[in-house]
């Protein structure tokens, strides 16, 4: 049973009673019950957009300054500890020392954040967050030998915290008047910063949780005159909660070039109101976003009805995943010249291997064999024509065979020399040929100990 209906069947004062025994023994519930109705009854003026700001500051230049101190030159090599067993190159070992020291800076705020949110002080946490964000921006290095772009990878080791903390979010009671303080403060402090906001528009979406905060942070946005551009996931969102469909359809139709997610929506709604805008869209989106909806569009396209765009859209996911089932869809779809042309197209020589098999194209695979013996894939390109190509095969093997034996030394090319034998063997007809092989190879002179033993492993010595 779900907890709703259940709900329904069970007495207020059956409620009460369990909210009373929820309060009294879990600590994070009731920080969250205080923190809400204490505020909701003015009784805790102390949070303020000042007191925002001022936490704000205090937290950015408190990580900021333990962020610069320290040093990325001189790392200390007396407490290294490996990550994973085998060589490390001294570059990737300082890399890493020098990541876990800017973790130790960062992990106190990290679980302040937190802890701040499990006990209902969103905005405090979300700003201490913020804090770190800035603090993370501004951190300058004189000479820095352990990272390409700091802020990047600060950014990049805080990313877990980020996660988390939508997360927590998600999981907790917040308050009205405190997350419209929160967005009150950060509006304020990034008033002309617009791109810096981006960056924000995950956790910006999950505190905004219904229509009356939508629509009063639509209002902050127009006040602090921030452009729709950097947050536009988080105006299709404030729309949709307000119901506006007219104004969702136009904003979601500005900026789903720049927005895959938005590219996504409108798809989706498209699909299911007008099939035509649907196909202009997709075809739009599958130029804009390469590879990304492909599987998408393919799914929700007509073959018999739109099939030269069908064609197109399983034409690139056929090379790009390099799936022969594709493939088998699209052979179908494919005229001779247009077959040539996507062989042309791809690179994997297996895989082309794999659609000349399909195609029982045998004499391109033989083709390939010749043109390029030496191939690191020469087993798996070559197997398929073992049993149609005897003799061009034997020819081949015997060559390579020969020539590495005359040529080459080390246990991998013997490895490989054994593995030709093996393939000979399946040859048909060829059973005393691969003897006389097995023979010469296991008897070669000068003796080959290595040879022998790789050739017994295989059951050929």
């Amino acid at each position: 049973m779900k907890w709703k209906d259940l709900s329904d069947i069970i007495t207020t004062d059956e409620k009460l009673l369990f909210l009373e025994e929820l309060l009294e023994k879990n600590e994070s519930v009731r920080a969250q019950f205080l923190a809400r109705f204490k505020r909701e009854s003015k009784d805790d003026p102390s949070l303020t957009k000042e007191s925002l700001l001022h936490f704000f500051e205090e937290g950015k230049s408190g990580i900021l300054q333990e962020l610069e101190a320290l040093d990325l030159v001189d790392i200390d090599w007396e407490y290294y500890v490996p990550r994973h067993s085998g060589y490390i190159p001294d570059y990737e070992a300082q890399t890493h020392m020098a990541e876990d020291m800017v973790m130790e800076v960062l992990s106190n705020p990290g679980e302040e954040i937190i802890s701040c949110i499990r006990q209902g002080n969103v905005a405090e946490g979300a700003m201490l967050f913020v804090a770190v964000y800035q603090a993370c921006t501004e951190a300058c290095y004189e000479e820095n030998y352990a990272f390409d772009d700091t802020e990047a990878e600060f950014l990049d080791l805080f990313q877990p915290v980020y996660e988390n903390m939508l997360l927590e979010i998600k999981s907790v009671i917040t308050n009205h008047d405190q997350i419209l303080l929160f967005f009150d403060a950060l509006f304020t402090q990034y008033s002309g910063f617009g791109e810096d906001l981006k960056y924000f528009e995950p956790l910006l979406k999950t505190l905004i949780q219904d229509e009356k905060l939508a629509g009063e942070v639509k209002e902050l946005m127009i006040q602090y005159q921030i452009e729709e551009e950097f947050l536009p996931q988080l105006v299709l969102m404030i729309h949709g909660l307000m119901g506006n469909r007219e104004n969702w359809l136009d904003h979601a139709k500005t900026y789903y070039r720049k927005d895959k997610e938005l590219a996504e929506k409108l798809m989706a709604y498209y699909l299911e109101q007008d099939r035509d805008l649907f196909l202009g869209i997709a075809e739009e989106v599958f130029i804009t976003y390469k590879y990304t909806f492909d599987r998408f569009i393919l799914e929700n396209l007509d073959v018999k009805v739109d099939r030269e765009f069908y064609k197109t859209v399983l034409s690139r996911i056929t090379a790009s995943n390099e799936d022969i089932k594709d493939y088998t869809i699209l052979k179908e779809l494919l005229t001779p010249e247009e077959k040539e042309v996507f062989f042309a197209g791809i690179w994997n020589k297996v895989f082309l291997m794999k659609i000349f098999e399909v195609e029982k194209s045998y004499e391109r695979i033989l083709q390939m064999v010749h043109s390029d013996p030496d191939s690191w894939d020469f087993n798996e390109i070559i197997r398929p024509i073992l049993g149609i190509y005897p003799k061009e095969c034997l020819e081949v093997l015997q060559h390579k065979i020969h020539q590495s034996l005359e040529k080459e030394r080390g246990r991998s090319s013997y490895q490989r020399i054994v593995s030709w034998i093996v393939l000979h063997q399946k040859i048909p007809g060829a059973s005393e040929k691969t003897s006389e092989i097995i023979r010469m190879a296991y008897h070669y002179k000068p003796n080959l100990p290595a040879l022998k033993d790789e050739m017994r492993r295989a059951g050929l010595g």
